[in-house]
């Protein structure tokens, strides 16, 4: 095992919900797992320096003031999340610590965070085959998969009361109008997940005057995403972003935990990704095939046995995930 050492997983986000968070949790189990003492610090004003908090998901964050002298932090430093108004921060802890970096899609290569990768060129990490080239120039960049610390891993069927959930969060890249064109068509798909409410009110219910709100975000617990999904048949993710596709999400690892099919939106799929349709996951166009699917209208897709076969694969998926394995992965690749 490696000599444990003192890991700084900065969280330079207000974002308290989504993949972010979820990757910071099981990364930081999955450290703790090599006997590494893990601290994950958000910023935050002077009074509050110091105070550690529930971070959700079975972990703690310690407070760290934004006017700090950083260079007093003992340990490895690497920044699991950043938002814009962070940047000056992220570039402090690049240039006097030498901060590594988690860059988790294409969607976060605001220009200050490529002349920043550029400038300093710290190693990167990078959750998805596809983003290994997502900024051009950078010497460092690393693919390590999301870690996950698998719950279940198996099926049993006396838990299931619904036939399909989604626990994505509803905003720009989620597709949602899919999943409401399918129950338009007598879907009942039952929608959970962490709602934007900008997106709602101008994208979503101009076009949707049904939508009333997300049956609520769930709690940040440490199985609560996967004991959800371990009540539904299905769970759909119709999530796309540009640029990006092919690999995982937490909520694909969390439905395959629980033993549901997961559905996703095609556009996810990549020639060469894990996940592939038939085989882990179905995929679906549009939100008639979805309907399609979920009534057994639509002799497309497998039944039965044949979805045993994909949930079997689906557990597959989950253990090569697996936080400690990842984990050691994460250290090799800062070191």
């Amino acid at each position: 095992m490696e000599e444990p050492k003192i890991i700084n997983l900065w969280y330079l986000s207000g974002n308290p919900y989504g993949g972010w968070a979820s990757y910071t949790s099981h990364l930081a189990r999955g450290l703790s797992s090599l006997g590494h003492k893990v601290v994950i610090r958000k910023l935050v004003d002077t009074e509050r320096d110091g105070v550690v908090r529930d971070f959700g998901y079975g972990v703690k964050y310690t407070s760290t003031c934004k006017t700090k002298d950083f260079t007093d932090i003992e340990g490895k430093h690497v920044i699991v999340a950043l938002q814009k108004n962070h940047i000056w921060s992220a570039r402090i802890l690049m240039r006097e610590l030498e901060a590594d970096i988690v860059l988790h899609d294409p969607a976060e290569l605001k220009s200050d965070v490529v002349y920043s990768v550029l400038e300093y060129q710290p190693k990167v990490i990078v959750i998805r085959t596809t983003n290994l080239g997502m900024i051009p120039g950078a010497k460092n960049v690393h693919f390590v998969p999301h870690p996950y610390v698998p719950t279940y891993c198996h099926y049993e069927e006396g838990h299931r009361g619904w036939r399909c959930i989604s626990i994505s969060r509803v905003d720009f890249d989620k597709n949602t109008d899919i999943l409401l064109d399918a129950n338009r068509l007598g879907s009942n798909i039952k929608i959970f997940g962490f709602e934007n409410r900008i997106y709602t009110r101008f994208n979503l219910i101009p076009d949707y005057p049904e939508w009333e709100q997300s049956k609520g975000h769930f709690e940040k617990g440490e199985t609560s995403a996967v004991d959800l999904c371990r009540r539904s048949d299905f769970v759909a993710d119709m999530s796309t972003i540009s640029g990006d596709g092919g690999g995982t999400q937490y909520t694909f690892l969390e439905a395959m935990d629980a033993g549901s099919t997961l559905i996703l939106n095609k556009g996810w799929i990549r020639d060469g990704g894990v996940m592939t349709p038939g085989t882990n996951c179905l995929a679906i166009l549009d939100g008639r095939q979805l309907n399609g699917l979920l009534d057994n209208s639509d002799a497309g897709f497998p039944w039965g046995s044949e979805l045993d076969d994909i949930r079997e694969s689906g557990f597959e998926l989950v253990r090569k995930h697996d936080a400690t394995k990842m984990a050691k992965e994460f250290i090799d690749a800062l070191s």
